[in-house]
């Protein structure tokens, strides 16, 4: 994980959501700031939704409050998918690999 206590940024669950941009993920989290930023609340709306479902579960309706980390996690998705396909670090000329 990269972070501190208090924002934690989970790799694997970024890379499984980006799996063709893993490299590029890695690189922008390092230098840019915004991305940065993006991942963490993306993570944080993901665990925040495993926590309403599982809490669904055991304790009644929670259905709203679901509903809404749905849509956040799905639009943070979109937001983190759209930067890195604009950066430079996306485009083809761009070996990760190298």
């Amino acid at each position: 994980m990269f972070g501190d206590a208090n924002a934690r940024i989970d790799l694997s669950l970024l890379t499984q959501h980006l799996p063709s941009q893993t490299e590029a993920l890695r690189l922008m989290l390092l230098s840019n700031l915004e991305v940065r930023s993006i991942c963490e609340d993306f993570c944080l709306a993901h665990r925040t939704l495993k926590r309403f479902e599982s809490q669904k579960k055991s304790q009644g309706d929670c259905s709203a409050e679901v509903s809404v980390y749905e849509v956040l996690v799905v639009e943070l998705g979109d937001e983190m998918r759209s930067m890195l396909d604009n950066s430079v670090l996306s485009h083809p000329a761009f070996d990760c690999k190298a």
